[in-house]
């Protein structure tokens, strides 16, 4: 199962540590749908994450050697 998520900076906000959470969805449909509706109240700057919640993760592959 995959989950999406979605982050993006307010109105006036231009430093990028400080993104806002916006959703979780489990469709890319309902992303846009919420990226939409964020771009109307201002919001820019968009972050989407995939996580993939069936596979387990490989933390041993992000160390650097």
């Amino acid at each position: 199962m995959k989950t999406y998520t979605l982050f993006a900076l307010d109105k006036h906000e231009t430093r990028p540590y400080m993104e806002t959470f916006l959703c979780e969805v489990e469709s890319p449909e309902r992303l846009e749908k919420v990226r939409e509706m964020a771009k109307d109240q201002g919001f820019h700057s968009f972050r989407e994450s995939t996580i993939e919640m069936s596979t387990v993760p490989n933390f041993k592959g992000t160390i650097n050697k």
